[in-house]
């Protein structure tokens, strides 16, 4: 074989060789875009599937259906099927809850804590009391009297009628790594008396029948019994009209 012949027979092959690695390239390309399509089109099946599960699931719950709403919940709080919202879960829980399924609660306060949180994280006094509750009394977890105590206090100097009530009750038995004060706790609970509440009145009239240092004020705690007794507060009335 001569030089040029040699030299065309090279560049024959060259020339195969390319045309062989674009086609490929071509068909893996082609390939791509079918699975891409393919996985696209998956995906809006699945959406349209999880979106007529929440549509009917939707539709039992508003007839009572406590398991539907449960269940609609967990679609909201998990976010499969519906955009994450936990105001939406935490309110079919408590559908849930409210038509008798009573494991919804964890579920329901879970959420509600979170909810709470960001309330809370804005200024919201409430929300801040909720936390305290829900620390106070391990509702969807567990007990945290230090939390509780945090969030009493922080929603007190917002002037929280019911968490300066909780907060006497924190002093008043040293509760939530606060120490024990008569003092902290006449001042807390006189906050929300003075705003009306009847179990701060009587909380006041059996923290001065026990009195400070053990010392009664007998007529501070008559005083705060018939105040607490024209409230219509029982433990009340039936000490003061005994």
């Amino acid at each position: 074989m001569s030089a040029i012949q040699k030299l065309v027979w090279l560049l024959v092959v060259g020339l195969v060789q390319a045309l062989r690695e674009k086609a490929d390239s071509v068909i893996q390309s082609g390939s791509g875009v079918i699975n891409s399509l393919a996985s696209t089109h998956a995906k809006e099946v699945h959406t349209d599937e999880w979106g007529f599960k929440a549509r009917a699931l939707k539709k039992e719950a508003e007839k009572g259906d406590a398991q539907a709403a449960y269940d609609l919940g967990e679609m909201y709080e998990d976010g499969e099927g519906a955009k994450k919202d936990n105001r939406e879960a935490n309110h079919w829980y408590l559908m849930a809850l409210r038509n008798g399924k009573k494991d919804a609660e964890v579920a329901y306060y879970r959420t509600l804590k979170i909810i709470s949180k960001e309330r809370a994280s804005k200024g919201d006094w409430t929300a801040m009391y909720d936390l305290g509750d829900i620390y106070e009394h391990g509702k969807g977890g567990l007990t945290d009297l230090k939390e509780a105590a945090k969030y009493y206090q922080m929603a007190a100097e917002h002037g929280h009628e019911r968490a300066n009530y909780a907060l006497g009750r924190f002093y008043e038995e040293g509760k939530g790594g606060l120490e024990k004060s008569f003092d902290k706790a006449e001042k807390y609970y006189k906050v929300a008396a003075d705003k009306g509440m009847a179990d701060a009145m009587n909380a006041l009239s059996l923290l001065y029948g026990e009195g400070r240092n053990g010392v009664p004020n007998a007529y501070q705690a008559i005083e705060y019994a018939k105040k607490a007794a024209n409230k219509g507060h029982p433990e009340a009335k039936e000490r003061f009209y005994e």
